[in-house]
């Protein structure tokens, strides 16, 4: 009997854990859409243009990458995996894709994106894509990568941009969800931005 109250509680904890790191990665990866939106506003959205999010397991290094973009609607739109969901965000169109493995993970996720409104979109999605219709849509991209506890340990793109533009609100999303300072591109990596005097 007590092996058995031992395993169950295993199996509590366990699914207590995974539901505890999809609300995490749920809300960070909201706020990073959040700030993305707030970013690009500033400078290059366009009416019509949408926004592609792409969120993924990446076995080789033991990581979750999440990478955002801005798309305009004059170009195809490729299919990043075959889950997929529209939504509307800061009165903008949203597509995120989702890669995560097992596949479980991806139902997990959008379920938990409650306070993102779901939307009805008609726009067609293609199937195949060329290394040409890849660099299409490039406008403002950025990429983040997430370590097994779901903290952020990598950023690339046009983020840092963001972060000169915004270090106070970089700051404190930094300090919440990530192993990074400010300026920082990869954990333990060099600043490659000089703090801004005070």
């Amino acid at each position: 009997m007590r092996n058995v109250t031992i395993i169950l509680s295993l199996l509590m904890f366990s699914v207590f854990y995974s539901q505890n790191k999809c609300e995490r990665l749920k809300e960070t990866t909201e706020s990073l859409l959040n700030m993305y939106v707030k970013d690009t506003l500033k400078t290059s959205f366009k009416d019509g243009d949408y926004i592609i999010a792409y969120i993924y397991s990446n076995e080789k290094f033991n990581t979750i990458g999440f990478l955002i973009d801005t798309f305009n609607k004059k170009n195809d739109l490729y299919k990043k995996s075959t889950n997929y969901r529209w939504f509307k965000f800061k009165n903008k169109k949203l597509i995120i894709f989702c890669d995560l493995n097992p596949t479980q993970k991806c139902k997990e996720y959008f379920n938990k994106l409650k306070s993102i409104e779901l939307l009805d979109v008609d726009i067609e999605i293609k199937d195949q894509e060329t290394i040409d219709d890849q660099l299409d849509g490039e406008i403002k991209p950025w990429s983040v990568y997430f370590n097994k506890d779901y903290k952020i340990i990598n950023v690339s793109g046009k983020i840092i941009e963001a972060e000169i533009a915004a270090p106070k609100e970089f700051k404190m999303f930094l300090k919440k969800f990530s192993n990074l300072k400010l300026y920082q591109m990869t954990e333990n990596g060099v600043i490659v931005y000089p703090k801004p005097h005070r």
